[in-house]
């Protein structure tokens, strides 16, 4: 009885030795959704140092445009101004080589004309005005229209959403951030348009006054447009000094925007592909994780079987071995007593 109780401890120990394997795999797989875990943290990290990045570059640009716009203003203005003064040269010269009514009427003719520039340029600063005022209605629009996917975003925060479930709204708000800085682009063009325009008026008004004032002195019609001609040229020089002072100032603005643009660009290529990187290694991580995952079954599944297959056999052993007891036991028993029965 003692041989079959050690017997059977013996299957149970072995039994046990079946159903224990080490725990590898489950260590690997603790260690791979870690891995997967500051994967995803680093993920989520340069996603956001990328949308920052972005931001600066949309607003860099946003500058250089304006800067290139205005340039461009300057360049035409410096243009203009040049044909003027030459212009004003070769009006000169033709009236010197025509003999001029001592009279007004050329003076005169001359006051109509600016009075008609005047008249054309305050018809402009009419449509301007209305321009800006619809340009600040549909940035006011925005803002609100922002506001409102602003909040969706917050709820997407607070709720825990994926980030898959962002882009909508970031592309939303995207969209609105560009049509608002268009909006605000025009702003900014109308009113140094306005500007100008109201600083032409203020200067034909000054030549209107100019002129009058020489006719009411009783000059002859040669000495008014020699004066006016001096003037204006004086005037138009000084003008093209000042802006050949401020092109120099925005030209070497927009290098150190270009510079600028340029540290940003490298900076985003830089966030980009380590971004690349970390989406390469999640890739890794969770083919791993799944293998790793399917060879845990897999092994689950072996190990199911062979303690089924040892219980089997430790069962079959058990009842074998307690048939062989119970025929040993009746075979002694049977021995015990044909020998007493030889004894009588």
């Amino acid at each position: 009885m003692k041989d079959i109780l050690k017997f059977c401890l013996a299957m149970i120990f072995i039994t046990f030795l079946v159903g224990c394997e080490p725990g590898s795999n489950a260590k690997s797989i603790d260690q791979l959704n870690e891995i997967k875990s500051e994967t995803l943290s680093s993920k989520f990290k340069y996603l956001d140092s990328i949308k920052d990045v972005g931001s600066q570059i949309a607003s860099l640009n946003s500058s250089l445009d304006y800067s290139r716009s205005e340039i461009n203003g300057l360049t035409k203005q410096k243009d203009s101004i040049k044909n003027l003064v030459n212009q004003i040269e070769s009006a000169l010269t033709k009236l010197k080589s025509d003999k001029l009514d001592p009279g007004v009427s050329g003076v005169n003719a001359k006051l109509n004309e600016l009075k008609g520039k005047k008249e054309n340029f305050q018809e402009q600063l009419i449509l301007q005005n209305e321009e800006i005022a619809l340009a600040e209605k549909k940035i006011e629009l925005l803002k609100e229209e922002k506001l409102v996917y602003d909040a969706q975003k917050q709820a997407l925060w607070d709720k825990g959403a994926a980030p898959a479930e962002f882009k909508n709204v970031d592309s939303l708000l995207a969209e609105i951030k560009n049509k608002s800085t268009e909006q605000k682009y025009k702003l900014k063009n109308l009113n140094r348009s306005i500007g100008e325009n109201n600083e032409q008026i203020a200067i034909i008004d000054e030549q209107r006054t100019f002129l009058s004032k020489k006719i009411r002195e009783n000059y002859s019609a040669q000495e008014i447009f020699d004066d006016y001609s001096k003037e204006e040229k004086d005037r138009l020089t000084k003008r093209l000094v000042s802006i050949d002072e401020k092109l120099k100032s925005l030209l070497e603005e927009e290098s150190e925007l270009n510079n600028e643009l340029a540290l940003r660009s490298g900076e985003k290529k830089y966030l980009e592909n380590k971004q690349s990187s970390i989406i390469e290694n999640e890739k890794t991580v969770n083919s791993n994780l799944e293998s790793t995952q399917e060879q845990l079954q897999i092994n689950a599944d072996k190990k199911k079987s062979r303690l089924n297959i040892a219980l089997i056999v430790i069962g079959f052993a058990t009842i074998l071995i307690v048939l062989f007891y119970i025929v040993g036991k009746k075979r002694k028993q049977k021995r015990t007593k044909n020998s007493k029965n030889s004894k009588k």
